[in-house]
């Protein structure tokens, strides 16, 4: 009975995170989950769930409430940063995060990861086109106990915010950790995304 008490527990407090990061009432899983316990009433970690977890209820949440709608703005994700991906094809542009794995919601970036071992050369070619851009940076988890920082340059995009993290050339095949589930961070190429938009026509609605 305990252990079923506890399942359902990280169950619904899953569920609550994913309803929170839909709404765009919590930014990432640590957010939503720390706000969906609270809202809960429940302070012990053991009953915490894991990122896989909400991740796959945030999936369940925009198939169950969200799913045409989801979808084509998916599409449209996926399309803008195939765009953007094209702008900066000199820097062999890779697609991550929600757009890639087919979570994100209307608030969602789009993640790019770029690959030069200068990065003011990203710098110059956001101004040689004159892309507004604001400099940020990211911290990234490249191995199991190495977190470190990466130059990043973050503009908009019609009402989209992209982000471009821009790693040294010799990491391009060596993906950093993903933040759901610590395993090698999935990235695809244009031609990899342009196969998921095909995907997403051909689903049923």
């Amino acid at each position: 009975m305990r252990k079923k008490t506890e399942l359902k527990l990280r169950l619904e407090i899953a569920q609550q995170a994913a309803r929170l990061i839909a709404l765009d009432d919590a930014r990432d899983f640590m957010t939503a989950r720390r706000k969906a316990a609270s809202q809960l009433g429940v302070c012990e970690k053991k009953y915490l769930p894991s990122n896989i977890e909400i991740e796959t209820a945030l999936a369940g949440y925009q198939q169950l409430f969200r799913g045409d709608t989801q979808r084509k703005r998916l599409r449209q994700l996926r399309l803008l940063a195939i765009d953007s991906m094209q702008s900066f094809r000199q820097f062999n542009p890779r697609l991550t995060g929600p757009v890639l794995s087919g979570t994100a919601n209307q608030y969602s970036e789009i993640t790019l990861h770029l690959f030069s071992d200068n990065p003011e050369e990203i710098v110059i070619h956001l101004i040689n086109n004159g892309i507004p851009y604001e400099t940020t940076a990211r911290r990234i988890r490249t191995m199991r106990n190495i977190v470190s920082s990466f130059p990043a340059y973050r503009f908009i995009a019609g009402q989209t915010p992209i982000v471009l993290t821009v790693f040294p050339i010799l990491q391009q095949h060596s993906a950093p950790l993903d933040p759901v589930d610590g395993r090698p961070m999935q990235r695809a190429t244009e031609v990899e995304i342009k196969s998921l938009i095909d995907i997403i026509q051909s689903e049923p609605v």
